[in-house]
Protein backbone atom coordinates (compact mmCIF):
# COMPACT_ATOMS: atom_id res chain seq x y z
CA UNK A 1 0.00 0.00 0.00
CA UNK A 2 1.53 3.49 -0.86
CA UNK A 3 0.90 6.63 1.10
CA UNK A 4 1.83 9.61 -0.73
CA UNK A 5 3.48 12.30 1.32
CA UNK A 6 1.54 15.88 0.69
CA UNK A 7 3.58 19.12 -0.03
CA UNK A 8 3.11 21.97 2.25
CA UNK A 9 0.83 23.60 0.31
CA UNK A 10 -1.28 20.53 -0.55
CA UNK A 11 -1.54 20.04 3.37
CA UNK A 12 -2.94 23.89 3.66
CA UNK A 13 -5.64 22.96 0.96
CA UNK A 14 -6.09 19.30 2.81
CA UNK A 15 -6.75 20.94 6.25
CA UNK A 16 -9.74 22.50 4.82
CA UNK A 17 -11.26 19.39 2.64
CA UNK A 18 -14.19 17.21 3.52
CA UNK A 19 -13.02 14.04 5.62
CA UNK A 20 -12.69 11.20 2.92
CA UNK A 21 -15.41 8.35 2.38
CA UNK A 22 -12.08 5.98 3.97
CA UNK A 23 -11.39 8.52 6.66
CA UNK A 24 -14.85 7.82 7.77
CA UNK A 25 -14.72 4.51 7.67
CA UNK A 26 -11.16 4.32 9.35
CA UNK A 27 -12.47 5.96 12.05
CA UNK A 28 -15.98 4.33 12.73
CA UNK A 29 -14.10 0.89 12.61
CA UNK A 30 -10.80 1.70 14.86
CA UNK A 31 -11.36 2.64 18.44
CA UNK A 32 -7.83 4.01 20.69
CA UNK A 33 -7.92 3.75 23.87
CA UNK A 34 -5.32 4.62 26.37
CA UNK A 35 -3.76 1.79 28.46
CA UNK A 36 -1.41 1.69 31.06
CA UNK A 37 1.41 0.70 29.21
CA UNK A 38 0.62 2.72 25.97
CA UNK A 39 -2.53 2.67 23.73
CA UNK A 40 -4.79 0.27 22.07
CA UNK A 41 -6.55 -0.06 18.92
CA UNK A 42 -9.68 -2.07 18.48
CA UNK A 43 -11.49 -3.04 15.40
CA UNK A 44 -13.96 -5.23 14.14
CA UNK A 45 -11.10 -7.67 12.70
CA UNK A 46 -7.99 -6.99 15.19
CA UNK A 47 -6.76 -5.38 17.58
CA UNK A 48 -2.79 -3.62 18.11
CA UNK A 49 -1.56 -2.58 21.60
CA UNK A 50 1.89 -0.50 21.45
CA UNK A 51 3.55 0.19 24.60
CA UNK A 52 7.37 1.40 25.25
CA UNK A 53 9.18 -1.83 23.64
CA UNK A 54 7.28 -2.97 20.93
CA UNK A 55 3.84 -2.98 19.26
CA UNK A 56 1.78 -6.40 18.39
CA UNK A 57 -1.50 -7.24 16.23
CA UNK A 58 -4.07 -10.18 17.57
CA UNK A 59 -6.73 -11.00 14.95
CA UNK A 60 -10.26 -11.35 16.18
CA UNK A 61 -10.38 -14.72 13.68
CA UNK A 62 -8.30 -16.53 15.38
CA UNK A 63 -5.19 -15.99 13.32
CA UNK A 64 -2.00 -15.84 14.76
CA UNK A 65 -0.51 -13.28 17.44
CA UNK A 66 1.82 -11.15 15.81
CA UNK A 67 4.61 -8.60 17.55
CA UNK A 68 7.32 -6.38 16.39
CA UNK A 69 10.14 -4.68 17.95
CA UNK A 70 12.50 -2.02 16.76
CA UNK A 71 15.97 -3.44 17.40
CA UNK A 72 18.25 -1.17 15.45
CA UNK A 73 18.50 1.64 12.99
CA UNK A 74 22.10 2.50 11.47
CA UNK A 75 21.90 6.34 12.29
CA UNK A 76 23.09 8.12 15.08
CA UNK A 77 20.79 10.88 14.85
CA UNK A 78 18.11 9.37 16.88
CA UNK A 79 16.96 9.37 20.65
CA UNK A 80 16.80 6.46 22.60
CA UNK A 81 14.65 3.26 21.80
CA UNK A 82 13.07 3.29 25.21
CA UNK A 83 10.34 5.66 24.01
CA UNK A 84 6.68 6.12 24.95
CA UNK A 85 4.12 5.68 22.30
CA UNK A 86 1.67 9.22 21.68
CA UNK A 87 -1.15 9.74 19.91
CA UNK A 88 -0.73 10.99 16.25
CA UNK A 89 -4.11 12.05 15.42
CA UNK A 90 -7.50 10.84 16.33
CA UNK A 91 -6.78 7.27 15.47
CA UNK A 92 -2.83 6.22 15.06
CA UNK A 93 -0.29 6.48 16.98
CA UNK A 94 3.55 7.24 16.49
CA UNK A 95 7.42 6.94 18.27
CA UNK A 96 9.14 10.59 18.21
CA UNK A 97 12.16 8.85 17.52
CA UNK A 98 14.57 12.44 16.72
CA UNK A 99 14.77 12.95 13.12
CA UNK A 100 12.93 9.65 12.92
CA UNK A 101 9.05 9.16 13.29
CA UNK A 102 8.01 5.58 13.95
CA UNK A 103 4.10 5.64 13.01
CA UNK A 104 1.06 3.72 12.63
CA UNK A 105 -1.63 4.32 10.54
CA UNK A 106 -4.60 2.42 11.19
CA UNK A 107 -6.93 1.38 7.94
CA UNK A 108 -10.46 -0.54 7.92
CA UNK A 109 -8.50 -3.91 8.06
CA UNK A 110 -4.96 -3.65 8.50
CA UNK A 111 -1.99 -1.19 10.07
CA UNK A 112 0.70 0.50 7.99
CA UNK A 113 3.99 0.63 10.01
CA UNK A 114 5.29 3.65 8.59
CA UNK A 115 9.00 5.68 9.66
CA UNK A 116 9.12 9.29 8.75
CA UNK A 117 12.59 10.55 7.86
CA UNK A 118 12.58 14.21 8.50
CA UNK A 119 15.80 15.21 7.32
CA UNK A 120 19.00 13.75 6.02
CA UNK A 121 20.70 11.05 8.28
CA UNK A 122 23.99 10.56 8.87
CA UNK A 123 24.64 6.58 8.47
CA UNK A 124 27.13 4.15 9.63
CA UNK A 125 26.86 1.97 6.43
CA UNK A 126 26.43 2.53 2.64
CA UNK A 127 22.27 2.40 3.09
CA UNK A 128 19.94 2.72 6.04
CA UNK A 129 19.34 -0.29 7.56
CA UNK A 130 15.46 -0.51 10.11
CA UNK A 131 16.04 -3.80 11.89
CA UNK A 132 13.49 -5.21 14.16
CA UNK A 133 12.62 -8.34 15.89
CA UNK A 134 9.29 -10.72 15.51
CA UNK A 135 7.46 -12.71 17.55
CA UNK A 136 4.47 -15.38 15.99
CA UNK A 137 3.20 -18.26 17.19
CA UNK A 138 1.70 -19.03 13.57
CA UNK A 139 3.70 -20.81 10.46
CA UNK A 140 6.09 -18.32 8.75
CA UNK A 141 5.32 -18.35 4.68
CA UNK A 142 7.01 -15.98 2.05
CA UNK A 143 4.64 -15.51 -1.27
CA UNK A 144 5.29 -13.35 -4.31
CA UNK A 145 3.49 -10.46 -2.22
CA UNK A 146 4.94 -10.23 0.80
CA UNK A 147 5.71 -12.53 4.18
CA UNK A 148 2.79 -14.74 5.88
CA UNK A 149 2.00 -15.93 9.50
CA UNK A 150 -0.53 -18.49 9.21
CA UNK A 151 -2.37 -21.16 11.09
CA UNK A 152 -5.56 -23.20 10.45
CA UNK A 153 -7.60 -20.19 11.76
CA UNK A 154 -6.13 -17.63 9.18
CA UNK A 155 -2.98 -15.38 8.12
CA UNK A 156 -1.04 -12.21 9.36
CA UNK A 157 0.63 -10.25 6.37
CA UNK A 158 3.30 -8.22 6.05
CA UNK A 159 3.73 -6.09 2.85
CA UNK A 160 6.46 -4.98 0.61
CA UNK A 161 8.05 -1.92 1.50
CA UNK A 162 7.55 1.51 -0.44
CA UNK A 163 9.41 4.44 0.01
CA UNK A 164 8.33 7.85 -1.48
CA UNK A 165 10.07 11.48 -0.53
CA UNK A 166 8.57 14.62 -0.78
CA UNK A 167 8.17 14.80 -4.19
CA UNK A 168 6.68 12.16 -4.79
CA UNK A 169 9.37 10.37 -6.05
CA UNK A 170 9.89 6.51 -5.29
CA UNK A 171 13.65 5.51 -3.57
CA UNK A 172 14.79 1.74 -4.44
CA UNK A 173 14.09 0.00 -1.29
CA UNK A 174 14.24 -3.79 0.04
CA UNK A 175 12.87 -6.05 2.62
CA UNK A 176 14.85 -8.73 4.50
CA UNK A 177 12.34 -10.99 6.26
CA UNK A 178 12.37 -14.14 8.38
CA UNK A 179 10.08 -15.60 10.85
CA UNK A 180 11.75 -13.96 13.50
CA UNK A 181 13.07 -10.86 12.20
CA UNK A 182 12.63 -8.03 9.45
CA UNK A 183 14.99 -5.42 8.07
CA UNK A 184 14.06 -2.25 5.68
CA UNK A 185 17.05 -1.41 3.76
CA UNK A 186 16.84 2.05 1.70
CA UNK A 187 19.58 3.05 -0.97
CA UNK A 188 21.91 5.78 0.82
CA UNK A 189 22.81 7.26 -2.38
CA UNK A 190 18.93 7.81 -3.27
CA UNK A 191 18.53 9.47 0.68
CA UNK A 192 21.30 11.38 0.16
CA UNK A 193 19.67 13.40 -3.21
CA UNK A 194 16.02 13.01 -1.75
CA UNK A 195 13.65 15.71 -0.97
CA UNK A 196 12.66 16.09 2.76
CA UNK A 197 10.61 14.46 4.88
CA UNK A 198 10.78 10.61 3.10
CA UNK A 199 8.07 7.87 3.87
CA UNK A 200 9.07 4.58 4.53
CA UNK A 201 5.76 2.73 4.45
CA UNK A 202 5.21 -1.56 4.63
CA UNK A 203 1.53 -3.02 6.09
CA UNK A 204 0.98 -5.56 7.97
CA UNK A 205 -2.93 -6.73 8.33
CA UNK A 206 -5.04 -10.04 8.30
CA UNK A 207 -4.78 -10.08 4.34
CA UNK A 208 -6.75 -11.98 2.13
CA UNK A 209 -7.13 -15.33 4.31
CA UNK A 210 -6.60 -18.91 2.91
CA UNK A 211 -9.39 -21.02 2.41
CA UNK A 212 -8.55 -23.76 0.34
CA UNK A 213 -5.71 -26.31 1.04
CA UNK A 214 -5.26 -28.28 -2.14
CA UNK A 215 -2.17 -31.23 -2.11
CA UNK A 216 1.15 -30.05 -0.32
CA UNK A 217 2.36 -26.93 -0.16
CA UNK A 218 4.84 -25.67 -2.31
CA UNK A 219 3.57 -27.88 -5.06
CA UNK A 220 2.22 -26.51 -8.02
CA UNK A 221 0.59 -29.35 -9.52
CA UNK A 222 -2.37 -29.33 -7.48
CA UNK A 223 -4.92 -26.38 -7.23
CA UNK A 224 -8.56 -24.51 -6.37
CA UNK A 225 -9.85 -22.82 -8.98
CA UNK A 226 -13.78 -21.29 -10.12
CA UNK A 227 -14.96 -20.37 -6.17
CA UNK A 228 -18.68 -19.75 -5.31
CA UNK A 229 -20.46 -18.35 -2.66
CA UNK A 230 -23.23 -18.22 -0.51
CA UNK A 231 -24.20 -17.12 2.98
CA UNK A 232 -26.05 -18.67 5.41
CA UNK A 233 -28.05 -15.73 6.71
CA UNK A 234 -29.55 -18.37 10.03
CA UNK A 235 -26.17 -18.92 11.56
CA UNK A 236 -24.45 -15.57 9.73
CA UNK A 237 -21.93 -17.77 7.87
CA UNK A 238 -20.75 -18.37 4.29
CA UNK A 239 -20.27 -21.62 2.28
CA UNK A 240 -17.49 -20.90 -0.16
CA UNK A 241 -17.58 -24.17 -2.89
CA UNK A 242 -14.55 -24.71 -5.81
CA UNK A 243 -13.32 -27.62 -7.98
CA UNK A 244 -9.86 -28.76 -6.93
CA UNK A 245 -7.29 -30.80 -7.72
CA UNK A 246 -5.79 -33.11 -4.09
CA UNK A 247 -4.00 -36.02 -3.14
CA UNK A 248 -5.74 -37.12 0.09
CA UNK A 249 -6.46 -40.59 -0.25
CA UNK A 250 -8.73 -41.88 -1.65
CA UNK A 251 -8.33 -38.94 -3.84
CA UNK A 252 -5.19 -38.92 -6.32
CA UNK A 253 -3.17 -36.12 -8.35
CA UNK A 254 -5.61 -34.82 -11.91
CA UNK A 255 -8.67 -35.98 -10.32
CA UNK A 256 -10.87 -32.79 -10.26
CA UNK A 257 -13.68 -33.28 -7.61
CA UNK A 258 -15.38 -30.43 -5.32
CA UNK A 259 -15.02 -28.99 -2.49
CA UNK A 260 -16.53 -26.50 0.25
CA UNK A 261 -15.44 -24.67 3.31
CA UNK A 262 -17.61 -22.88 5.90
CA UNK A 263 -16.70 -19.45 7.22
CA UNK A 264 -17.66 -17.20 10.16
CA UNK A 265 -19.17 -14.27 8.66
CA UNK A 266 -17.86 -12.04 11.05
CA UNK A 267 -14.55 -13.37 12.01
CA UNK A 268 -13.57 -14.65 8.74
CA UNK A 269 -12.51 -18.30 11.37
CA UNK A 270 -12.90 -21.67 9.07
CA UNK A 271 -15.86 -23.80 10.55
CA UNK A 272 -15.26 -27.03 10.44
CA UNK A 273 -13.08 -29.17 8.26
CA UNK A 274 -12.77 -29.24 4.53
CA UNK A 275 -15.96 -30.92 2.96
CA UNK A 276 -15.91 -33.14 0.27
CA UNK A 277 -18.94 -32.72 -1.77
CA UNK A 278 -18.96 -34.43 -5.20
CA UNK A 279 -18.34 -38.22 -5.56
CA UNK A 280 -18.43 -38.97 -8.89
CA UNK A 281 -16.87 -42.45 -11.04
CA UNK A 282 -14.37 -44.16 -8.90
CA UNK A 283 -12.17 -43.02 -6.51
CA UNK A 284 -8.33 -42.19 -8.37
CA UNK A 285 -10.17 -42.40 -11.67
CA UNK A 286 -8.60 -39.21 -13.33
CA UNK A 287 -10.84 -39.40 -16.74
CA UNK A 288 -13.90 -38.39 -14.63
CA UNK A 289 -13.95 -35.17 -13.16
CA UNK A 290 -16.38 -32.33 -11.47
CA UNK A 291 -15.59 -29.05 -12.28
CA UNK A 292 -17.85 -25.36 -12.35
CA UNK A 293 -19.30 -25.48 -9.07
CA UNK A 294 -22.38 -23.27 -8.27
CA UNK A 295 -24.10 -22.63 -4.48
CA UNK A 296 -27.83 -21.82 -3.27
CA UNK A 297 -28.48 -21.87 0.93
CA UNK A 298 -32.56 -22.61 1.70
CA UNK A 299 -33.00 -20.76 5.17
CA UNK A 300 -36.34 -22.59 5.06
CA UNK A 301 -34.14 -26.52 5.14
CA UNK A 302 -31.10 -24.31 6.49
CA UNK A 303 -29.20 -26.34 3.77
CA UNK A 304 -27.03 -25.72 1.07
CA UNK A 305 -27.35 -26.78 -2.74
CA UNK A 306 -23.88 -27.43 -4.47
CA UNK A 307 -24.10 -28.27 -8.26
CA UNK A 308 -21.65 -28.49 -10.74
CA UNK A 309 -20.62 -29.98 -14.15
CA UNK A 310 -19.93 -33.40 -13.92
CA UNK A 311 -18.21 -36.58 -15.98
CA UNK A 312 -19.44 -39.55 -14.89
CA UNK A 313 -19.44 -43.10 -16.15
CA UNK A 314 -21.75 -45.06 -14.62
CA UNK A 315 -24.41 -46.90 -16.30
CA UNK A 316 -26.44 -45.64 -18.12
CA UNK A 317 -23.39 -42.34 -18.30
CA UNK A 318 -20.20 -43.02 -20.06
CA UNK A 319 -17.08 -41.20 -20.04
CA UNK A 320 -17.57 -37.35 -21.41
CA UNK A 321 -21.12 -37.00 -20.99
CA UNK A 322 -21.40 -33.95 -19.25
CA UNK A 323 -24.34 -33.51 -16.92
CA UNK A 324 -25.28 -31.32 -14.02
CA UNK A 325 -25.54 -32.87 -10.67
CA UNK A 326 -26.12 -31.25 -6.97
CA UNK A 327 -25.60 -32.29 -3.37
CA UNK A 328 -26.82 -31.18 -0.21
CA UNK A 329 -24.85 -29.53 2.58
CA UNK A 330 -26.12 -29.59 5.83
CA UNK A 331 -25.54 -26.00 7.73
CA UNK A 332 -25.59 -27.19 11.01
CA UNK A 333 -22.48 -29.11 11.16
CA UNK A 334 -21.58 -29.45 7.01
CA UNK A 335 -22.04 -32.87 6.16
CA UNK A 336 -23.13 -34.05 3.01
CA UNK A 337 -25.11 -37.14 2.35
CA UNK A 338 -23.24 -38.49 -1.35
CA UNK A 339 -26.82 -38.94 -2.71
CA UNK A 340 -25.61 -36.95 -5.91
CA UNK A 341 -28.48 -36.28 -8.19
CA UNK A 342 -28.04 -35.51 -11.71
CA UNK A 343 -31.04 -32.85 -12.85
CA UNK A 344 -30.49 -32.08 -16.49
CA UNK A 345 -30.73 -34.54 -19.31
CA UNK A 346 -28.99 -33.15 -22.19
CA UNK A 347 -29.55 -35.44 -25.28
CA UNK A 348 -29.70 -39.41 -24.97
CA UNK A 349 -28.26 -41.65 -21.92
CA UNK A 350 -24.88 -42.62 -23.47
CA UNK A 351 -24.36 -40.02 -25.41
CA UNK A 352 -21.36 -37.55 -25.59
CA UNK A 353 -22.33 -35.70 -28.38
CA UNK A 354 -24.95 -33.96 -26.18
CA UNK A 355 -23.74 -31.99 -22.80
CA UNK A 356 -24.54 -29.38 -19.72
CA UNK A 357 -21.76 -26.94 -18.38
CA UNK A 358 -21.54 -24.08 -16.23
CA UNK A 359 -24.28 -23.90 -14.03
CA UNK A 360 -25.73 -21.57 -11.86
CA UNK A 361 -28.72 -21.82 -8.60
CA UNK A 362 -30.65 -19.52 -6.36
CA UNK A 363 -33.06 -19.96 -3.64
CA UNK A 364 -36.61 -18.73 -3.68
CA UNK A 365 -37.77 -17.93 -0.06
CA UNK A 366 -40.99 -17.31 -1.31
CA UNK A 367 -41.67 -20.94 -3.01
CA UNK A 368 -39.06 -22.31 -0.97
CA UNK A 369 -37.75 -23.79 -4.08
CA UNK A 370 -34.59 -23.31 -6.06
CA UNK A 371 -34.09 -22.56 -9.88
CA UNK A 372 -31.26 -24.39 -11.55
CA UNK A 373 -29.60 -23.11 -14.89
CA UNK A 374 -26.93 -24.12 -17.43
CA UNK A 375 -25.87 -24.15 -20.91
CA UNK A 376 -26.18 -27.05 -22.83
CA UNK A 377 -26.52 -28.83 -26.04
CA UNK A 378 -29.88 -30.91 -26.62
CA UNK A 379 -31.59 -32.92 -29.47
CA UNK A 380 -34.79 -31.59 -28.31
CA UNK A 381 -37.17 -30.36 -31.27
CA UNK A 382 -34.95 -29.08 -34.16
CA UNK A 383 -31.58 -28.44 -31.70
CA UNK A 384 -28.37 -30.18 -32.87
CA UNK A 385 -25.27 -31.02 -31.36
CA UNK A 386 -22.72 -28.11 -30.77
CA UNK A 387 -26.01 -25.98 -30.62
CA UNK A 388 -25.46 -24.11 -27.01
CA UNK A 389 -28.90 -22.81 -25.54
CA UNK A 390 -30.11 -21.99 -21.30
CA UNK A 391 -31.89 -24.54 -19.99
CA UNK A 392 -33.79 -24.46 -16.05
CA UNK A 393 -35.00 -26.75 -13.51
CA UNK A 394 -37.00 -25.96 -10.73
CA UNK A 395 -36.07 -27.91 -7.91
CA UNK A 396 -38.45 -28.75 -4.40
CA UNK A 397 -35.76 -27.57 -1.31
CA UNK A 398 -38.07 -30.42 0.77
CA UNK A 399 -37.80 -33.60 -1.36
CA UNK A 400 -35.31 -32.49 -3.56
CA UNK A 401 -37.57 -33.06 -6.74
CA UNK A 402 -38.22 -31.58 -9.73
CA UNK A 403 -40.79 -29.25 -9.94
CA UNK A 404 -42.79 -27.93 -13.44
CA UNK A 405 -41.32 -28.91 -17.16
CA UNK A 406 -38.15 -30.92 -17.38
CA UNK A 407 -35.08 -28.66 -18.76
CA UNK A 408 -37.04 -26.24 -19.57
CA UNK A 409 -35.60 -23.95 -22.41
CA UNK A 410 -34.61 -20.41 -21.28
CA UNK A 411 -32.93 -18.94 -24.41
CA UNK A 412 -33.76 -18.76 -28.11
CA UNK A 413 -30.86 -17.75 -29.81
CA UNK A 414 -31.44 -17.33 -34.16
CA UNK A 415 -32.62 -20.22 -36.27
CA UNK A 416 -32.59 -24.01 -34.13
CA UNK A 417 -30.77 -26.32 -36.11
CA UNK A 418 -28.02 -23.54 -36.54
CA UNK A 419 -24.69 -24.08 -34.81
CA UNK A 420 -23.20 -20.52 -35.32
CA UNK A 421 -25.45 -19.15 -33.02
CA UNK A 422 -25.25 -20.13 -28.98
CA UNK A 423 -26.06 -18.90 -25.85
CA UNK A 424 -23.18 -19.41 -23.43
CA UNK A 425 -20.75 -18.23 -20.75
CA UNK A 426 -17.34 -18.82 -22.72
CA UNK A 427 -16.64 -17.37 -26.71
CA UNK A 428 -14.75 -20.59 -27.59
CA UNK A 429 -18.27 -22.60 -28.02
CA UNK A 430 -18.84 -19.78 -31.17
Amino acid sequence: MVTFLLSKNDKEAHTHAKVSEEQAITSALNQRLKTRNGYKINNPAFSANFSIDSWNFNPVSGAPHWQWKLTSINTSKISDFDVSPSALNQVDISYQRGLIVEQYITQPDAVEQQFLIKSPLTLTSDDLVIEGEIQSDGEFVKTAQGWLWQNSQGVVSLGKVTVIDAEGKLLPAYMKVSAQRSSIIVDGKALASAAYPVLIDPVVGTNDFRISTMGPDGNVGYLAADPAIAYNSTNNEYLVVWEGDDNTAPLVDQEIEIFGQRINASTGALLGSRIRISDLGTDGDTAISAESPSVAYSSVEDEYLVCWSGDDDTAPAVDNEFEIYCNYVKAADGSTPFVIIKYSDMGNDGSTSHAAFNPDITYNTTENEYLLVWEGTDNSGSLVPSEFEIFGQRIDSVTGNELGTNDFRISDMNIDGDADFDACRYSQYN
